[in-house]
């Protein structure tokens, strides 16, 4: 029903009439929007898990727990979501807060990539985010990227291998990702944002690696004993009506203009 506009200061939903040019069908995502007050938005069932991994709950005097790391969260995120490159670029590091040797997992943080998907890719067989197997991926495998599109704005590293070496990232984080395809003579250079996610502790080595990453530890509130599903009585974004949906849409632009507003809060 309209484009969005996103600033620091408001999320504004726009006639077609007034864009500025053209967008592709399939990047319209299929769902009617309108902005939502702030209140609205902590009715929803996303607001609510966001503070969970943020440890920001309510403590029993009513005050939220952990309101930076909530912040935080936001403006990672919307970091993540936003095609914006003139700026510092880094890649993000989703922890496991667990200190385990046996890590647990299903702290939320496939979950919340999965989120990002959702806003990014208008269908299900959208190119904007891609996920890959981090436990499958080779450097030296150089077809390894041949999934990414020239739209791909964000590239999900999920699960990575013990082993791993951020250095290699290095170059990728600030040119883009080589794409080769066999029988494809061409590389293509994708610059996008680049989420790793692990379930165990990463060494992060200097000033300069630092300088490349920005790390969230999701808190030790989910598990396989308590899951979201647990927790709200339903699947997210399978059971959800348009209301949940449009509270969760609100949500997530209301990420991208709070990173316009603050930058990345670590």
């Amino acid at each position: 029903n309209g484009f969005v506009t996103v600033t620091k200061d408001a999320v504004t939903l726009r006639a077609y009439k007034s864009l500025p040019g053209f967008i592709w069908h399939d990047q319209i995502i299929q769902r009617d929007f309108k902005a939502l007050t702030h209140q609205e938005i902590e009715a929803g069932v996303y607001w609510k898990f966001a503070n969970n991994v943020s440890e920001n709950w309510a403590r029993p005097d009513g005050q939220p727990n952990n309101p930076l790391r909530f912040s935080s969260f936001l403006t990672i995120t919307g970091y993540n979501l936003h095609r914006f490159f003139a700026t510092k670029l880094r890649a993000t590091i989703f922890l496991d807060g667990r200190i385990s040797d046996d890590p647990d997992g299903r702290s939320g943080q496939r979950l919340h990539c999965k989120a990002m998907q959702m806003i990014l890719n208008a269908n299900p067989n959208g190119k904007q985010a891609i996920t890959i197997d981090g436990k499958k991926y080779d450097s030296q495998n150089r077809f390894n990227l041949d999934e990414l599109h020239v739209s791909t704005r964000l590239v999900i590293f999920d699960d990575i291998k013990r082993g791993f070496q951020i250095e290699e990232f290095f170059n990728a984080i600030v040119d883009g990702l080589v794409r080769e395809r066999k029988g494809d003579m061409n590389k293509v250079r994708i610059l996008s944002k680049i989420i790793f996610t692990l379930n165990y502790t990463l060494q992060v080595r200097g000033g300069s690696a630092r300088d490349r990453v920005v790390e969230f530890e999701f808190a030790d509130y989910y598990s396989s004993q308590k899951s979201p599903e647990m927790e709200f009585g339903h699947w997210f974004f399978r059971d959800w009506d348009a209301e949940e949906w449009l509270r969760f849409d609100n949500f997530m632009l209301m990420c991208v203009s709070e990173y316009l507003r603050f930058g990345i809060i670590n």
